[in-house]
């Protein structure tokens, strides 16, 4: 009975090794399958609007419409024509954009600041670039040698999983889907290199893998993350019978493309720390090490929760009110994924520990042992949730390859498992598709946020800007701004500070009371509007925000003739005092209803 288990066992793992490697009419059978799965997955994108960063990715950034200026997009932030300054150095996102704006249909600018442009071929490339990472996962993991079983639905899951909708419905998103398209050719091509015998092809191999890697960085900054990942791939490719025959300089030749990689990797750190260092000084985020500890725990359990259930998904993730429970359960899991790699090494089963430790290497920059500019963000696993369901899928096929046949025969259960991956992959197909509806404009992503994070100023602050300015729907751009101020109340209120003070906490408290005055002011509810445009009138007073203070006045004074206050208005406009041509013409824009711009000088008078 034992032999003959063993024979079955040894039968069904040989029918399984030779289904591994695929010719080549399968592999474009696979991929271009891969290709409509993706695209239907995302479908009802195309329809969608610009949002968010869109307008200072796209629409408000003049270099990216202007072929002329192809060379300024690599000496510059992403978005320096957005409000502040960035370090976002992406000049290949941005160029990619400037292709789209060319072949994009543009309508006349019938007096808009921005011009009035299609999304839909950005749409379209974004999914065309989701669809070449996953075709690239599933050559990848071929090349590697994986059984189809673990290669074909590793990427399928990839392709239809809700967690990279921020990436490939967000125009804004393209970086995280271009960066792991770069990385995957990289890795692709440190593979192809390692496994050929030599002549001008290999050599053409080994320059692009660098290449691939500059390409990558200059998509975005966690590229940096591909030398590890190489090193990774580098020794489990030398694992392998055919480089165990290489010796001598042949041996040596192996660890090239990382030699080259690392390279690569010192000058863009140089670069990027001096002369493409874009960001403005300002006092770093300090955190204790017991908080980040527990922070690393939570964050962790966070994400593993959202690949295997991926509800609830929205741009505004905190750990604001995550129990401190959860970081047990983040550290129990992620202990386990390290005695099962620590399993695997030990059981020579290369594959299980080389896809574990892909998903803990490209997760360890997001974890939270580095301060980053929020505690986590759905996209950032992009690149680790290759490695992750490539480890689900190999701990799956090892789990069959090594069942008691006799108790469950592989005809039933290959099947039965195949079966509930299909209803698995269709649950996650429906949530994608209404991921993507969330992101369909900016009233939808901005409701979508706050009915998980009510709390997040910014979101609800662009949302009332979105009523205000967009759409005119000014009853509802009021509902916001004041719920933004109650917001704001309550936080000064934890911090001690006085409700009786004038006070504001930042800038963008600043614009809500501005805002919220000029929102009043549409509506006809001109005592309201000079109530909340007040406190921001005193500002003239402070070199800094000056220019808030004169729009408040100004439309303090317009209210004020408004309801018949002659001598109130009067004396508002004699306060404002200048020889600057440039100033007064950007007072005239206020009264039309544009928004103010910082002028050279301003000359306020004392009453």
């Amino acid at each position: 009975m034992t032999g003959d288990l063993s024979k079955e066992r040894w039968e069904y793992s040989q029918e399984c090794k030779n289904d591994i490697v695929l010719p080549l009419s399968e592999k474009f059978f696979f991929c271009f399958l891969l290709l409509c799965i993706t695209f239907i997955a995302y479908a009802n994108t195309l329809n969608n609007d610009w949002v968010w960063d869109d307008a200072s990715s796209v629409l408000m950034h003049k270099h990216v419409q202007d072929p002329k200026k192809f060379f300024q997009l690599f000496a510059e932030d992403q978005h320096a024509f957005g409000r502040g300054k960035g370090n976002f150095y992406r000049p290949l996102v941005s160029v990619s954009f400037m292709l789209d704006y060319l072949l994009s249909y543009k309508k006349d600018k019938e007096n808009s600041p921005f011009p009035i442009i299609s999304p839909l071929v950005f749409h379209i490339t974004n999914t065309l670039w989701h669809a070449c990472a996953v075709m690239l996962v599933f050559l990848l993991l071929n090349k590697l040698r994986v059984p189809f079983f673990v290669s074909f639905w590793t990427s399928i899951v990839y392709a239809v999983h809700p967690i990279p909708t921020e990436a490939v419905t967000y125009i804004s998103g393209r970086a995280d889907m271009m960066s792991a398209v770069f990385i995957l050719a990289g890795v692709l091509s440190c593979v192809q290199y390692i496994q050929k015998e030599g002549g001008i092809t290999r050599n053409l191999y080994l320059l692009a893998c660098p290449l691939c890697f500059t390409f990558g960085l200059l998509s975005k900054e966690s590229s940096n993350i591909f030398p590890l990942i190489i090193l990774l791939i580098t020794l489990f490719v030398s694992q392998s019978k055919d480089s165990n025959t290489t010796y001598g300089l042949k041996k040596i030749k192996i660890w090239f493309p990382i030699f080259l990689s690392l390279l690569v990797s010192s000058v863009y750190i140089t670069l990027r720390l001096t002369i493409l260092n874009f960001a403005e000084k300002s006092t770093p985020i300090t955190k204790v090490w017991s908080d980040k500890v527990i922070e690393i725990g939570q964050s962790f359990a966070f994400y593993i929760r959202i690949l295997f259930l991926p509800f609830g998904l929205h741009m505004e993730q905190t750990l604001e009110h995550t129990p401190y429970w959860t970081a047990i359960f983040g550290y129990a899991f992620l202990v386990l994924i390290v005695l099962i790699s620590y399993w695997a090494w030990k059981n020579r089963e290369h594959r299980i520990f080389i896809s574990i430790l892909w998903f803990l290497i490209t997760w360890f920059p997001i974890s939270g042992f580095f301060t980053l500019n929020a505690p986590q963000a759905e996209h950032w696993m992009y690149t680790p949730m290759i490695g992750f369901w490539w480890f689900v899928f190999e701990l799956i096929y090892y789990t069959i390859q090594h069942l008691t046949f006799q108790r469950f025969p592989q005809k039933y259960v290959l099947p039965a498992i195949n079966i509930f991956l299909v209803i698995l992959t269709l649950s996650y197909f429906y949530l994608t598709f209404l991921r993507n509806q969330d992101w369909k404009n900016n009233e939808t992503i901005f409701q979508s946020t706050l009915h998980y994070n009510p709390n997040t100023t910014r979101v609800r602050y662009n949302l009332a800007v979105t009523y205000e300015e967009i759409l005119k729907n000014y009853p509802g751009a009021k509902r916001e701004y004041q719920e933004l101020i109650r917001i704001y109340d309550r936080i000064k209120k934890k911090s001690g500070i006085s409700e009786k003070q004038i006070s504001f906490i930042n800038e963008e408290e600043i614009e809500t009371w501005l805002s919220l005055g000029k929102t009043l002011f549409n509506m006809g509810r001109f005592g309201e509007a000079i109530e909340y445009l007040t406190p921001v009138s005193f500002l003239v007073k402070q070199k800094n925000f000056v220019p808030y203070g004169i729009e408040a006045l100004w439309y303090i004074a317009q209210s004020s003739l408004a309801i018949g206050d002659i001598k109130t208005y009067h004396i508002i406009t004699s306060k404002i005092q200048t020889s600057d041509e440039k100033l007064l013409k950007e007072i005239q824009k206020i009264s039309i209803g544009r928004r103010f711009s910082t002028p050279s000088y301003i000359a306020v008078t004392e009453e």
